[in-house]
């Protein structure tokens, strides 16, 4: 019986010192999920650019089953996490249709990508570079005034309005909401006040995506985060070491009042 046992310790211990630094290795090449749907997310946008929409259909179901699984804390808000949902969510309505739009599942998929990218790139997104683009549109609005061609400001209304919905989802990952709600506004207000009143509002608005792409707030938000975790940390420290402290002083009782 000794002998039997001893053979099967033996068997064990082969096995694990075989196929142990096996395991180890692929856990370590094993890719991080945050890569993964990134990767994903850029194979997405590449396929719907090429009209692969069956490709695509199946690369947005993955990305749509991975990320609800991810860790966030530190990463972005409820807005932020909201945003991204939306836009996969949006991704997934384009793509399901028995004959996607080109143009429109483009759009949605390339609001999609830069979320992610400042998802994970937070002090380089891509997102940023769209600042030349939205100034342009600013300056064409201005001159429209200037001018008073009520068609030119239509259409460049609305084309600063694509440009910014564009990055919208990007903007709550990284930004206080109250700041994207401003531009809101301000957009809402330009479309509706007279002349007078809207050259005064595409100025402030001027200064609002001044402040968006410069990161001035960038600051504040990381700060605001650090804190939360500063003070989910203590709390957690403070609340080990309260039970700890109860139980030792519940034995000191009992053991005083044994007899």
């Amino acid at each position: 019986m000794l002998k039997k046992l001893g053979f099967v310790m033996s068997y064990i211990l082969l096995f694990s010192l075989i196929f142990q630094p096996i395991l180890i290795f692929a856990n370590e090449n094993e890719e991080p999920l945050e890569g993964k749907i990134e990767r994903l997310t850029i194979e997405l946008l590449e396929a719907v650019k090429k009209q692969q929409f069956g490709e695509a259909k199946q690369i947005i179901e993955d990305i749509s089953i991975l990320f609800p699984t991810m860790k966030y804390d530190g990463l972005t808000t409820v807005e932020g996490i909201e945003a991204i949902s939306s836009a996969i969510i949006q991704v997934k309505g384009e793509l399901a249709a028995l004959q996607p739009k080109y143009d429109t599942a483009l759009y949605h998929t390339t609001q999609l990508y830069l979320a992610i990218d400042a998802l994970f790139h937070p002090s380089q997104p891509i997102w940023n570079r769209y600042y030349f683009r939205i100034n342009k549109d600013i300056e064409q609005i201005q001159n429209s005034l200037a001018s008073k061609n009520q068609k030119e400001f239509q259409e460049s209304l609305q084309l600063l309005q694509s440009h910014y919905l564009l990055i919208k989802p990007s903007l709550y990952v990284v930004r206080p909401p109250y700041m994207i709600e401003k531009i809101d506004s301000l957009i809402i207000a330009i479309s509706t006040q007279s002349d007078k009143q809207k050259a005064w509002l595409v100025t402030q608005l001027q200064k609002e995506f001044e402040l968006i792409f410069s990161g001035k707030e960038e600051e504040v938000f990381g700060n605001q985060i650090a804190q939360n975790n500063f003070w989910k940390t203590s709390f957690g420290m403070a609340l080990v070491i309260f039970v700890v402290l109860s139980y030792v002083i519940w034995k000191k009782f009992k053991g005083e009042h044994v007899y």
